[in-house]
């Protein structure tokens, strides 16, 4: 029995023994699996589409900033050949061109910053330059007649055509803000009246969540990132001169200001309130009128096609009537 009890529990040991080596060779051969998959890059099927995302996304921001980079290195080369030709851009100008393309939001390529004066100039000369090539070609080659023409309108056209276009985008955006301003306007004039002394800040932000206007959530974006930078009383001066065209912005900032230097403004404030929803007032008549015109007009055009149909019709009738007439008389 003692021989028998001593020959099972061996086996046993030796059974344990076996699971513990194969145990530790399972474990060997995932650390050297491990170790190869690290050394020579190989994914696991479970982490190839993780992995190919998110290279796939490296790329494309490698491409979009190369092409970044590429495009603004072409720029700065155009700019620099222009500045230091008869073309360069006069330095009297140079603001106002400022001015309008920041209005307008023309930006350089990716989108990240505004084209300076320069290279606005720039692109624009070496537009109408290639223009200009292209139609002397058709004069030579083509036709003379088109060519000289093809000349004259670029001559004309690119001289002060591009910065009208600009002109009239900045004019559309002070329109807008000037048509919504007085909802903005609103939410401030009881805070400025009352003295409440809620931030400016968080108005603006309040008010960015309810416009629907483009220009104006741009106008507030302007005026936050300002009032982050220069704190709200600095701020003003920048918002004045970003938007010097729009009289009701130049009045507001400058009641703000007055109002932070300790004076007493409640009587402009309320008075500007007063002005801006006569201006509203204005606004909506205009654009009924505008709409009763339209109507009538288009009333118009309906009778005179209503009375063309009935004048056909009786015409129609009218022939029908004459041969039944006749033939009744026969």
């Amino acid at each position: 029995m003692f021989k028998s009890g001593l020959d099972i529990s061996a086996v046993r040991q030796f059974d344990m023994v076996i699971v513990a080596i194969a145990a530790i060779v399972m474990l060997i051969g995932f650390i050297v699996l491990n170790a190869l998959l690290v050394k020579y890059r190989i994914e696991l099927p479970y982490k190839r589409k993780g992995i190919r995302d998110s290279l796939s996304n490296i790329f494309l921001l490698r491409r979009r900033d190369k092409f970044i980079i590429t495009c603004n290195k072409i720029i700065s080369y155009i700019t620099a050949i222009v500045q230091n030709s008869i073309f360069k851009l006069d330095d009297r100008i140079r603001d106002y061109y400022d001015y309008n393309i920041r209005r307008a939001g023309i930006k350089a390529p990716g989108g990240y910053r505004d084209l300076t004066a320069e290279e606005f100039n720039a692109l624009i000369k070496v537009a109408v330059f290639i223009l200009l090539v292209a139609f002397i070609l058709i004069w030579i080659f083509v036709d003379s007649i088109i060519g000289f023409f093809g000349i004259l309108v670029v001559i004309l056209v690119g001289s002060g055509f591009p910065m009208l276009i600009v002109r009239r985008r900045v004019a559309e955006k002070d329109n807008a803000i000037r048509r919504n301003f007085i909802d903005l306007y609103l939410m401030m004039h009881y805070n400025l009246v009352a003295g409440s002394g809620v931030p400016l800040e968080k108005i603006l932000k309040s008010y960015s969540k309810t416009t629907r206007s483009k220009a104006m959530g741009e106008f507030v974006d302007d005026c936050i990132r300002y009032i982050d930078i220069y704190g709200e009383y600095n701020a003003l001066q920048y918002i004045i001169k970003d938007y010097r065209e729009v009289p009701e912005v130049i009045k507001l900032m400058r009641l703000i200001k007055q109002y932070y230097d300790g004076g007493n403004v409640n009587q402009d404030l309320m008075g500007f309130r007063e002005e801006l929803i006569k201006n509203k007032k204005y606004e909506i008549e205009k654009y009924m009128n505008r709409l009763v015109e339209v109507a009538k007009i288009s009333f118009g055009f309906l009778m005179i096609i209503l009375g063309q149909a009935i004048v056909s019709a009786w015409a129609i009738y009218f022939k029908d009537l004459s041969s039944g007439l006749e033939m009744f008389f026969k």
